[in-house]
């Protein structure tokens, strides 16, 4: 079919329809773009902020108090030279030097070519110890011996006889030192000599062996004197054993100062340092933790509370240490003699419940007008408050006892404060920037 021709008349009304729906269109676009004050406002407000929960726990709350402490040997025992034994000899050896651990029978020193050696016992060494002599050294000596098999025969506990010497004799023998001996071996050789002589004499003329029997009685008596004995510079008695050795009076080419020999007695404990302000919360057979410079911890009782302490002011006139009160821990399991003199971190705990009980958080707890407690449960989107009875506070936690009883139970989610969300981000248009 042809196309009819177009007047200019119909073509300036499409022209204007077309414009129409342009303007239109540009306005509905526009519209979007165009808010009031009010949405601006609306739209540029942050989000309502979320709640923040924690749930009700069924936890021991108790309160930790932490401090440093340092390893120490639960006691030292020093060795000096004993008044018997004169001035100590020149250190010829150290078989065991200081963070050695010795037993009894263990040898830790050589002076002037003797040995010094441990044996466990309370009296300490201060005499010679041979045949006649009797006392509680003489049985802690026999009884340190026995321990290592050797026994004292039928002497009596506490005197020293022929069983008794025999023991150190064999000892020594075990040491590899000669023994030395209690009486004058020149004269157990000149009465020996004297009995060959009056054997000669009596077997030539019978009248003399009246002389004969008294030169063998003489050299009998001088024998059972000259049996060995133990030095008093020669044994350390110590009151617990095994022991590790701190320190010796000197290096090897030296005479020994005293104290010739220190030893750490016992296993190690820690000692910490606690403010004064907290001495009433600390007592005797409370639990602890010890944390090791290794990062291992220990399970502890406290075993002694000492008295507040004021440190005097160091050198210069530097300001003195805050006061303190000492407190020594026992760890349940020994800690290694390697450990002494480091540094350990301590908790202690106090002051907690005996066993298991409700708890909070501590911010979830709120105080109001009425002076009572309350927390607020939030759950499926709904708050309600309950009334709570507060306990025991301790590492952030409170013990709580709800009213009614049964209005909270464990895992009961308690609002513990709010978030603020982050606000959006809007967009950059095409040609900003």
């Amino acid at each position: 079919m042809p196309t009819l021709p177009t007047s200019p008349r119909r073509r300036v009304v499409m022209i204007v329809i077309a414009a129409a729906a342009v303007v239109t269109a540009g306005g509905l676009w526009a519209a979007t773009l165009i808010k009031s004050p009010a949405q601006v406002a609306a739209d540029a407000a942050p989000p309502p902020p979320s709640v923040l929960t924690a749930p009700v726990e069924n936890r021991v709350v108790s309160q930790t108090l932490t401090a440093r402490g340092e390893v120490v040997i639960a006691s030292t025992f020093t060795a000096n030279t004993p008044p018997a034994a004169g001035q100590p000899g020149m250190i010829t050896k150290i078989p065991a030097g200081p963070g050695t651990e010795v037993e009894a029978g263990g040898q830790v020193l050589e002076l002037s070519g003797r040995p010094v050696f441990v044996l466990a016992g309370a009296t300490p060494s201060y005499r010679d110890l041979a045949v006649g002599v009797a006392g509680d050294d003489v049985a802690q000596l026999q009884r340190g011996l026995a321990s290592l098999g050797l026994g004292s025969g039928a002497d009596k506990a506490g005197t020293y006889g022929a069983g008794t010497a025999s023991a150190v004799d064999r000892f020594y023998k075990r040491l590899g030192y000669p023994v030395l001996t209690s009486g004058d071996p020149g004269a157990v050789k000149a009465a020996a000599d004297a009995v060959e002589q009056k054997k000669r004499e009596a077997a030539a003329d019978p009248a003399a062996k009246p002389a004969l029997a008294a030169a063998e009685q003489e050299l009998k008596r001088l024998r059972a004197e000259n049996v060995a004995k133990v030095p008093a510079g020669e044994v350390v008695f110590v009151s617990q054993l095994p022991a590790t050795v701190s320190a010796v009076g000197g290096v090897v080419g030296q005479v020994a100062k005293d104290p010739v020999l220190t030893l750490a007695v016992g296993t190690p404990v820690v000692r910490a340092k606690l403010p004064v302000s907290q001495r009433a919360k600390v007592a005797a057979g409370m639990t602890a933790r010890i944390v090791d410079a290794d990062g291992k911890a220990h399970d502890a009782k406290v075993t002694d509370v000492g008295a507040p302490v004021q440190p005097e002011p160091g050198a210069g006139n530097a300001s003195a240490e805050a006061p303190y009160v000492p407190v020594t821990l026992t760890p349940a399991e020994a800690l290694n003699p390697s450990a002494v003199s480091q540094q350990v971190q301590v908790a202690l705990t106090v002051d907690g419940t005996a066993g298991p009980v409700l708890a909070v958080p501590a911010a979830a707890i709120f105080a109001r007008a009425d002076g009572g407690r309350y927390v607020q449960v939030h759950e499926n989107g709904a708050t309600r408050t309950v009334s709570v009875v507060a306990g025991k506070v301790g590492d952030g936690f409170v013990e709580i006892t709800p009213q009614p009883a049964d209005a909270l139970a464990a895992g009961t989610p308690v609002v513990i404060g709010t978030a603020e969300a982050a606000p959006a981000t809007q967009g950059q248009g095409p040609g900003q920037g």
